[in-house]
């Protein structure tokens, strides 16, 4: 078997614009997908990476949405991902409003089930994209490289093996790039 590697991607504020703070995306209605999203991932399945989603969600916990508005607002993101001739892999979430749980960031709980589920994944070769630090703490604690989007002026955590980016579709050319470089 060999040995492939994953983007995985946080949801809210890297693939679709946040809700304002405080509030979330319960409905389908409420998603805008962020402008490069859905090419960039056209071209990360295109160059054979897994694209896995990992977000917490909050809003389940609190009894604010139900699992089944989380499915439809991803089966509506996975609609439009598709009318650029893109897919995601999987998709996990953790619904748990407790900071400690195993499954929410920045604990490794979905890293560990997307390895469960795929057990090709090389993990060293692979990325985490998200817009805060729990994901670049998650992405250290799993042992893969980290984006920070929007934080080019921040960079990302002191220490982290990580990089800044405005955008995934940023990331994206970015890594393209690298892999064409001899």
């Amino acid at each position: 078997m060999t040995a492939r590697a994953a983007v995985f991607l946080d949801r809210d504020g890297v693939i679709n614009e946040k809700a304002p703070e405080g509030q979330y995306i319960v409905r389908p209605d409420q998603v805008r997908l962020l402008a490069g999203t859905a090419e960039a991932i056209a071209r990360l399945n295109a160059a054979g990476y897994l694209v896995i989603v990992l977000t917490n969600q909050r809003g389940i916990g609190k009894g604010l949405m139900s699992e089944a508005d989380f499915w439809l607002v991803m089966e509506w993101i996975k609609e439009r991902l598709s009318l650029a001739q893109a897919h995601l892999d999987a998709v996990y979430f953790c619904p748990d409003v407790d900071d400690q749980s195993p499954c929410r960031k920045p604990n490794t709980g979905m890293v560990e089930q997307a390895l469960s589920d795929f057990p090709d994944i090389a993990l060293d070769r692979s990325w985490m994209v998200g817009d805060s630090v729990s994901d670049q703490e998650c992405a250290a604690r799993a042992g893969v490289h980290s984006v920070l989007l929007g934080a080019l002026h921040h960079g990302p955590k002191e220490g982290s093996k990580g990089i800044a980016a405005e955008s995934l579709r940023m990331f994206v050319e970015r890594l393209m790039g690298k892999e064409r470089q001899p």
